[in-house]
């Protein structure tokens, strides 16, 4: 079973799930029975509120990435296995900050200061447990109506329920007990999708990490993407420059600490989305991937 990583070269909007999407629709016309992972995700409460509502009518927190690759891709796992952890940050209320716009702007540079719940999922021996953890130190700066909806999600929800109380709290969920008790589902994962005979997995990373996890970093090829840039690694290099700078918590560093340490397969100028050159590229990569 091959594995493909696909990682940002900058924090935000790189492209990663409109390459992998693009990848997965190649992989599925030519047969290829293709499983996906995005083990660290988030999404926005009010710009991606159709994947809020989307969660509660779920009652499991997903967002936009994770949804649409769970439904493109031809061996599906349960979501909540293929996307362990998932975080809601929804922007606060400017009249419940008393209309200090210095401190509103801080909120919208601080992710930790936006997120209102995480889900976390963790696969032991007696199956998937998941968790969802409410900010309850960020909650109160929502608009009324927000406050009441997550209210009625949270209520309605039917996994254990949790609160967080202080950044610290979060930030430690996030960066540390978080990241650890995922990956017991990325291997619980990768050893389901190689019984099923899958062929290839897609493993998206977050933001500009260089990978969710420690076991996301086993691929046999990396795609690193930004805006009118894609570039292809080989896996096996790209892990072992980790290695030199860290080898430890891959999800807490960016991709740019290695990428000087590299020299790419093969680096190629994205065109937009819809024309036909885009797919061409995608089709190249594909062919590269799939080489014996």
């Amino acid at each position: 079973m091959r594995k493909v990583l696909i990682a940002g070269m900058i924090p935000h909007d790189s492209g990663k799930t409109t390459i992998g999407l693009k990848l997965i629709e190649i992989l599925k016309e030519k047969g290829v029975r293709t499983g996906i992972s995005k083990p660290i995700s988030g999404f926005n409460g009010w710009y991606q509120y159709e994947y809020l509502k989307k969660s509660v009518s779920m009652n499991l927190l997903v967002g936009e990435d994770l949804y649409k690759l769970h439904n493109t891709t031809n061996i599906k796992m349960p979501i909540e296995i293929e996307g362990p952890l998932v975080s809601l940050l929804v922007p606060p209320d400017i009249s419940k900050l008393g209309w200090r716009f210095t401190y509103y702007d801080n909120v919208l540079e601080n992710i930790l200061l936006q997120t209102i719940i995480v889900r976390i999922t963790e696969c032991g021996q007696k199956g998937p447990e998941t968790i969802h953890y409410i900010i309850e130190y960020n909650k109160s700066k929502l608009s009324d109506y927000y406050r009441g909806f997550l209210r009625e999600f949270f209520n309605k929800i039917k996994t254990i329920k949790s609160s967080i109380n202080s950044l610290e709290e979060l930030y430690v969920l996030l960066n540390e007990t978080g990241p650890s008790k995922i990956e017991s589902c990325t291997k619980k994962l990768m050893e389901t999708l190689e019984a099923k005979n899958t062929d290839l997995v897609i493993i998206e990373s977050f933001n500009d990490a260089i990978a969710p996890t420690k076991l996301s970093l086993d691929a046999d090829y990396v795609i690193l993407v930004s805006p009118m840039r894609v570039s292809l690694y080989e896996g096996k290099k790209y892990k072992k420059a980790f290695e030199v700078i860290d080898g430890r918590h891959p999800w807490q560093f960016s991709t740019r600490k290695v990428i000087s340490l590299l020299r790419p397969t093969i680096s190629l100028e994205l065109p937009p989305l819809h024309e036909k050159e885009f797919r061409k590229i995608m089709e190249k990569l594909v062919e590269i991937v799939l080489r014996d």
